[in-house]
């Protein structure tokens, strides 16, 4: 339960300090699932989701919790 907190609290430090990825642009190493966005850098509640890099299409923005 803490692990899943602090990995919360980093997703979002990350996403307000614009530590984002590029899919197939820049790419994060991480191996856990990532919060991406369906509209280009903007991370609305309504537009985000978490999945792995490999299943994201090329393009895709997002943050990691490393």
């Amino acid at each position: 339960m803490v692990k899943d907190k602090e990995r919360m609290y980093k997703y979002y430090n990350n996403m307000m300090n614009n530590k984002c990825y590029t899919k197939g642009v820049n790419d994060s190493k991480t191996k856990h699932k990532v919060l991406a966005t369906r509209r280009e850098n903007y991370f609305n509640p309504d537009d985000c989701y978490f999945a792995y890099i490999k299943e994201l299409p090329f393009g895709t923005c997002y943050v990691d919790s490393e």
